[in-house]
């Protein structure tokens, strides 16, 4: 089949003319055979290449194209806007050779669409979406069990992180990724889009376009390809019903599940295999979730742990919070046994797709066929996110003072008690001794090298974080090393979760916008601020402010004069920086920014900030003029947050308000000159 389509190809393809007619159905039955061999697992992968570099895909014109050039009609409103070489590369997804048009890399208009944001007006009062989608959790969890294995967690996923910026009016440009077909489109208004760069969620409030806003939540939680539409249909209305009530009540008449949370509320994701009682492969070990044929969790069982003892007596003996005990080694059969409180159970990444749904993910040309079974069970990721950091990776004197902490000292405490109800010998370690707290010592001599985690919050998608020293001693000890992470609460800290070798368990590392603090920065990146008039001499000034230097927050020793709306501000210790980016406004890049030193800032002041841990990728300066946001516990406790703009230039999401420093609050800016 693949040298058949070569062949017409070599023929025919490159003339500009639509193919011989009776060449048509040659192709197009090549194509439905071609179909099933990738359906059954039987085209290899040299050959998908061979095709992707081939012109054997029929447009609408009937012209022969690679398949990169042809594209899936799936955004009828752009289509219409379309060229007529461009319209002439769109075709309808036929149902009986989708699998194969999909493996070779034709792609659905949505997808080859480059987003570009025009114009866009900030709404100073946060976004109520949130609140609708948490209000509905449940009704939407309903629908998307259909497509996904843990709809709750993936909604909790998005309410806890997703920024949902609120918007007055958004306006874009979509630009059309195509060879050969120029497609010049106008500026359109959108009442939705989700930033996949920034993983902002961009919403006009108050606009009645829910089938829109739906198909961008749908990309925002995840879905791909033509699953995004299916899904934002499926959501569409129970995002738009009046009521939680209206929603449900229309749920149960077409047939729609109840879903509830397997597993204590609080513990959304536990890592499965903690202190396991087994020994296998590495890949064997990989921690997977068991799923019934209906698709339900199975039940873990008790098992023995590596020191004989059982889940249940693992837990005698602690005084604090009934949380996890010694976890359990995975099953494979059902138990009748309810689940303990904190148990792993249904952990399912909250981007797998169930079986059933369409798209090309697992199409593969040597990929085996598996059992349904086996595509009922999931394998949990284990994610590691890495933050940028020192060269050795060694604690900082900062971190070091920070490390007894009161939730750290309580940590360690609870560490150190569940240690000896264990029958170990526990020894705290020196606040200053670098890769572990605490070494703990079995009745047979050996030793556990123990670093205690210690955190006021829930243990969820937040995590907690280790430094590279430490990292290094985990890969050095391998299985004698070990993770207690602690919950401290006001009613005291739970039982240790501990997970032995952490280094090895990691799937896979993320570099995050972090990182880009940490990429080489070529001379020409950022652009020349233009000149600004100052005086090295403030006593030739009446009124003299210091200019601090935006890239690393020392005295220029230079002065400005202070503008005269400002002058009531000289005694409270007035300063000037350089506003070195676009982040308070299009016309100020390269003004003056003057401030008053404060640390108490509310949510939305301009503010001028030091960088602890990183520089502004927009100026590569340690100093930031920016607006901030604050990032709240439920208890209302700032725990962290973001420095944001009033332009398209991306915000600086802090996770540690310890990492920046305020240096003041923005009271005045000055155009350039």
């Amino acid at each position: 089949v693949v040298e058949v389509l070569g062949d017409i190809a070599s023929a025919h393809g490159g003339a500009k003319q639509a193919l011989l007619e009776h060449d048509i159905p040659i192709v197009q039955n090549c194509w439905v055979f071609l179909d099933e061999l990738v359906r059954g697992h039987s085209v290899t992968e040299r050959q998908i290449d061979e095709l992707k570099r081939t012109e054997c895909v029929l447009d609408s014109s009937s012209w022969l194209r690679r398949p990169s050039e042809v594209l899936y009609r799936d955004a009828s409103q752009i289509a219409k806007q379309l060229s007529p070489a461009a319209s002439a590369r769109l075709i309808a997804r036929p149902d009986n050779i989708k699998a194969a048009l999909d493996v070779v890399g034709v792609r659905h208009l949505r997808r080859a669409l480059v987003t570009t944001i025009v114009d866009l007006d900030d709404r100073p009062d946060p976004s109520k979406f949130k609140a609708h989608i948490a209000d509905r959790r449940n009704a939407l969890a309903r629908v998307l069990d259909r497509f996904v294995e843990a709809p709750l967690a993936l909604l909790d996923q998005f309410l806890e992180s997703t920024y949902v910026r609120s918007l007055y009016r958004l306006t874009v440009v979509e630009h059309l990724d195509l060879e050969g077909a120029p497609h010049d489109p106008a500026p359109s208004d959108r009442a939705a889009l989700w930033d996949d760069r920034t993983h902002e969620f961009l919403l006009v409030e108050g606009s009645p376009t829910w089938p829109e806003i739906a198909r961008e939540f749908a990309l925002a939680l995840g879905i791909e390809g033509e699953d995004v539409a299916q899904v934002a249909v499926a959501m569409l209305n129970t995002l738009r019903a009046l009521s939680v009530e209206e929603a449900s009540e229309e749920l149960d008449l077409l047939g729609y599940s109840d879903v509830e949370e397997a597993i204590a509320p609080g513990l959304k994701t536990v890592v499965s295999g903690m202190e396991p009682g087994y020994s296998g492969t590495p890949e064997d070990f990989a921690p997977r979730v068991d799923v019934s044929m209906t698709g339900g969790p199975k039940q873990v069982g008790s098992s023995e742990q590596a020191d004989g003892s059982t889940a249940q007596e693992a837990s005698t003996g602690a005084a604090q919070l009934s949380q996890p005990s010694e976890s359990v080694a995975p099953s494979t059969e059902p138990s009748t046994a309810p689940l303990a409180r904190g148990s792993s159970a249904a952990g399912v990444s909250s981007s797998s797709l169930k079986t059933g749904s369409s798209g090309n993910r697992g199409v593969s040309g040597t990929q085996p066929q598996r059992s349904e079974l086996q595509r009922l069970k999931p394998r949990q990721r284990l994610l590691s996110y890495v933050k940028p950091g020192g060269v050795d990776g060694s604690e900082s004197e900062a971190e070091l003072d920070d490390k007894r902490s009161e939730t750290d000292a309580a940590a360690i405490e609870a560490v150190l008690a569940f240690e000896r109800s264990m029958g170990r010998e526990p020894e705290p370690m020196d606040h200053s001794n670098p890769g572990f707290d605490v070494k703990s010592f079995e009745p047979d001599g050996s030793v556990r090298y123990i670093e205690v985690k210690g955190t006021a919050l829930a243990w969820d998608d937040l995590g907690v974080g280790i430094t590279g020293r430490q990292y290094q001693e985990a890969c050095e000890r391998g299985e004698q090393y070990w993770l207690y992470v602690v919950v401290v609460t006001a009613d005291g800290p739970s039982e240790p979760f501990r997970i032995q070798n952490p280094a090895s368990r990691i799937d896979r590392y993320y570099f995050d916008g972090g990182w880009r603090s940490a990429a080489e920065q070529s001379v020409a990146h950022f652009k020349e601020l233009p000149a600004v008039t100052t005086y090295a001499d403030p006593s030739e000034l009446a009124s003299p402010v210091q200019l601090v230097s935006y890239v690393d927050g020392s005295d220029t020793g230079t002065w400005l004069p202070c503008p005269p709306d400002c002058l009531d501000q000289m005694g409270a210790g007035l300063f000037a920086v350089r506003i070195a980016a676009e982040t308070v406004g299009l016309l100020y890049r390269g003004g003056v920014a003057f401030a008053v030193p404060t640390d108490e800032v509310q949510d939305r002041d301009p503010v001028v900030v030091r960088l602890l841990d990183r520089v502004d990728p927009e100026t590569g300066g340690v100093i930031t003029v920016r607006y901030f946001g604050e990032e709240l516990s439920a208890a209302g406790r700032r725990v962290g947050a973001r420095l944001e703009t009033d332009t398209g230039v991306p915000p600086i999401t802090i996770d540690d308000v310890a990492s920046i420093e305020i240096l003041g609050r923005l009271i005045y800016k000055l155009l350039p000159e």
